[in-house]
């Protein structure tokens, strides 16, 4: 009997082991598409980092900047789902490589409310180092703000119990515990990524961080902020990162720009006022503290015809988009 537990032992911790080394190393295999698009980025930063104008924000930012169409020289950063938390750490890694001369922010209004993606692409693409990591968890737990679960963006810790919660699940996830990547390898097991995940690393590069997401004509569903019936509400720790990118800009004589997407015309148009006005009234602090930033931060819209699906602009828009960018705010900044 005790023979049969031992080696029932012995299994399962070879089992585990073989699960963790292909969490390590065959993350092209298991991973969506949305992994190339991290790594791309981040191989940028530390092999090429030749670019002097770069874009950090989140999936809309993909879509809507296409660096070729404002300059040689820009490279978009943005990543699918990705807040101040990400960015601010894409910032200071490439000022490390590379002086900059300047910096385009932005974010949509839901990504400075909550993480939509902390567990499932920042930790699980092993993006950003354990020591980030800490830091992050730590001004989270001094802030009270349980910014990946909450839909308002201030929901805080309750319990004690709740941030060692969220504390373990991020240590575990981060280094690769089998139990919570069961749905990634359950995945690759029908249809193994790396093909797929290889064209898409390839052809960001050759776009120079910008993708298509939607590619439909046109696109009349609601986004995010249009489809939650709610106030604007900032997260703290999203704020806490989004100032450190300000001040971490302003430090290095950076120039700046913070340029929202446009919204499609029906979610432009469910949008709930009093969110329209707590979100501009968040921005009227910023504006106040960093004025040697270029607010572009209103909320506007563009047809519906210019977006491939509820979010992210189609070529149409992208080319209505970059040239607005480079032409009436570029060309005319101060």
């Amino acid at each position: 009997m005790i023979e049969i537990k031992y080696k029932i032992g012995i299994f399962i911790f070879l089992l585990f082991s073989v699960l963790t080394a292909y969490l390590y190393f065959g993350e092209m295999i298991f991973n969506t598409a949305e992994y190339p698009m991290w790594k791309s980025k981040f191989d940028y930063i530390e092999k090429n980092h030749t670019s002097k104008n770069i874009i950090i924000g989140d999936s809309r930012a993909i879509a809507g900047f296409v660096p070729k169409l404002l300059s040689k020289n820009y490279y978009n950063f943005a990543l699918g789902g990705g807040t101040p938390i990400e960015s601010y750490y894409i910032l200071k890694k490439y000022l490390e490589k590379q002086k900059l001369d300047t910096v385009i922010i932005s974010f949509s209004p839901v990504h400075l409310e909550r993480s939509i993606v902390f567990f499932e692409r920042t930790l699980k693409f092993n993006f950003i180092s354990t020591k980030y990591i800490s830091e992050v968890l730590a001004v989270s737990k001094e802030l009270n703000d349980n910014f990946p679960d909450s839909l308002n963006g201030y929901k805080g810790f309750e319990f004690s119990s709740d941030y060692l919660l969220f504390k373990s699940k991020t240590y575990l996830i981060k280094y690769k515990f089998p139990t919570y990547y069961i749905n990634d390898f359950r995945g690759s097991l029908y249809k193994p990524m790396y093909f797929t995940n290889k064209i898409v690393y390839n052809e960001i590069n050759d776009r120079c961080g910008n993708y298509d997401f939607g590619r439909k004509d046109s696109a009349t569903g609601l986004n995010y902020e249009a489809l939650e019936k709610r106030t604007f509400r900032n997260s703290r720790v999203m704020d806490y990162y989004l100032k450190k990118i300000l001040k971490l800009i302003t430090e290095n004589n950076i120039k700046a720009y913070y340029i929202v997407a446009p919204f499609n015309r029906g979610s432009y148009e469910q949008l709930d006022t009093c969110y329209v006005k707590k979100y501009n009234s968040y921005f009227e602090g910023l504006k106040y503290q960093y004025k040697n930033v270029v607010w572009k931060n209103n909320i506007f819209f563009y047809e519906n015809n210019c977006f491939g699906d509820p979010s992210h602009l189609n070529y149409r828009g992208q080319l209505k988009f970059s040239n607005y960018v480079k032409m009436e705010v570029l060309n005319n900044a101060l």
